[in-house]
């Protein structure tokens, strides 16, 4: 029996200016852990009273999606994370060395994917993502999750992989996270952000998909913290952090809203510049509160967390990525 060769799986991006038009790649790879992009092609088959099943059948809408998952490494995310946001505001605070700026946007951007697949190019016209997770657990990697649209794909040309760095991905042991003034002590957390529905932009005399259509933006983020005296139920009651537990408190008509701060610092980038990513949610209330009991088991109490648009911000989540990139435009 004879073995497929493994010898490049990787992705390529490349900036489109017109939705459903390829273009050509970067020569920069992109690693990643899996993806499930898959294709339907929606086919019709119309049942009539005059038969038990169908007779006919006609070509139905191409949807194509799925799910991209890479380790969360500051060099290989800012494309996707680009076609999620829209073109960031890009800074160089030293030489070499660029601060991407992600807000929400209605700005559209689009790239032409190569998916290589073992010496195969699965190509995907006008990727662009809906959303976007990031988990980070107690003990392990930071792991990116992109789900995403696409207008068609094709076979297309497979290079040889070349990949810009080498860098390692951010890990538990990077993460500093505080709420307001106060460090916490994060076990674990889920971030979710991106549009609460991805729609399906069509019009007749197309099967593909024609665009980008902008909803409704939402974000929430999980924590698992470390068991406190109260502190924490406190903050869910009113959305204040006590210095000492108040006995006796419960909820309140009002919460007050907190600044979250998630900070991820790596290695360095250049000089004294490590590679960083910070995400902000600068109005914040705590939603949901669980501090359950289970044998003998370690207590650990879970948060959810909501933040809204801050006009001082202009963005209810913003996203800081500090790499050796010079542009995402």
């Amino acid at each position: 029996m004879t073995f497929p060769v493994v010898s490049g799986r990787t992705l390529q991006f490349g900036k489109e200016t017109i939705f459903g038009d390829t273009v050509g790649l970067s020569t920069k790879h992109r690693s990643f852990v899996d993806e499930s992009l898959a294709a339907n092609r929606g086919m019709l088959l119309p049942h009539s009273a005059s038969f038990l099943e169908p007779r006919t059948q006609a070509v139905g809408p191409y949807k194509l999606g799925g799910t991209i998952n890479q380790f969360c490494t500051p060099d290989e995310m800012g494309e996707l994370l680009a076609s999620l946001f829209g073109a960031p505001q890009t800074t160089q605070p030293a030489a070499g060395y660029y601060k991407h700026i992600f807000k929400p946007t209605t700005d559209v951007r689009h790239y032409t994917m190569a998916v290589n697949k073992d010496n195969m190019a699965h190509l995907f016209a006008s990727v662009f993502a809906t959303s976007w997770g990031l988990k980070i657990p107690a003990d392990g990697v930071g792991m990116n999750s992109f789900d995403c649209l696409a207008h068609h794909d094709e076979i297309g040309v497979y290079a040889v992989p070349t990949f810009e760095t080498n860098l390692d991905p951010f890990t538990f042991l990077h993460l500093v996270a505080t709420f307001g003034v106060t460090t916490m002590n994060i076990r674990a957390l889920d971030l979710k952000t991106g549009h609460a529905k991805a729609e399906d932009w069509r019009k007749c005399g197309s099967q593909f998909l024609q665009g980008q259509a902008r909803k409704e933006w939402d974000t929430l983020l999980s924590c698992d913290l470390e068991a406190d005296t109260g502190a924490e139920l406190q903050r869910f009651y009113n959305g204040v952090l006590a210095p000492g537990l108040l006995l006796g408190a419960s909820p309140a008509d009002t919460v007050t809203e907190t600044d979250v701060t998630l900070t991820l610092t790596g290695g360095i980038a250049v000089g004294a510049s490590s590679y960083k990513l910070v995400i902000h949610l600068p109005k914040s209330v705590v939603d949901t509160h669980k501090r359950n009991v289970n044998v003998r088991n370690l207590i650990v109490q879970n948060v959810t967390i909501k933040p809204r648009y801050d006009p001082a911000s202009s963005a209810g989540i913003q996203v800081d990525l500090y790499n050796t990139i010079s542009s995402y435009a």
